[in-house]
């Protein structure tokens, strides 16, 4: 969503792109919009349980995990926590580069790593990125998930 709503707009030139990446949104906030306009008024179901948030590098320099939080906001036996952390290391196909590797770890070790392995075995690890959820996998050995992923169907 980043590429679409910033990167493609400085990359053509054309007034179209700017226009359409005013519409460019990620889907938890879309849901969240049309929820406030009351289109969408049925709840989400979420798994119940506690879940510790890493918001991805994008969501964080465009975006923000605001509506992940709303989203998981006042459900019963919901409770979910951001990690106060940076980049996750991974950047993308950075940190699977060998010459990157060691930093990569260490800026996962930072914040995110810590905060994971002091969680119980309990708390499911929530994950936007498909880099921050390999790179907690093999240094936390946790499994973590997308957002979409813990609705309880």
């Amino acid at each position: 969503a980043t590429s679409l709503k910033d990167d493609l707009v400085d990359l053509m030139d054309d007034p179209l792109w700017s226009k359409l990446s005013q519409n460019i949104y990620l889907l938890e906030d879309f849901i969240v919009q049309e929820k406030e306009k009351n289109k969408i008024i049925k709840d989400i179901p979420l798994t119940k349980g506690d879940f510790l948030l890493h918001g991805h590098c994008h969501q964080k320099s465009i975006f923000t995990t605001q509506s992940i939080h709303k989203i998981f906001k006042n459900k019963e036996g919901v409770r979910c926590n951001e990690i106060e952390s940076s980049c996750c290391g991974m950047a993308g196909s950075f940190g699977y580069e060998k010459k990157h590797y060691e930093l990569s770890v260490k800026m996962a070790n930072l914040k995110l790593i810590p905060a994971i392995q002091e969680s119980g075995e309990d708390v499911k690890i929530i994950a936007q990125g498909f880099s921050c959820r390999h790179q907690i996998k093999d240094l936390a050995h946790r499994d973590a998930y997308h957002w979409i992923e813990v609705i309880d169907l």
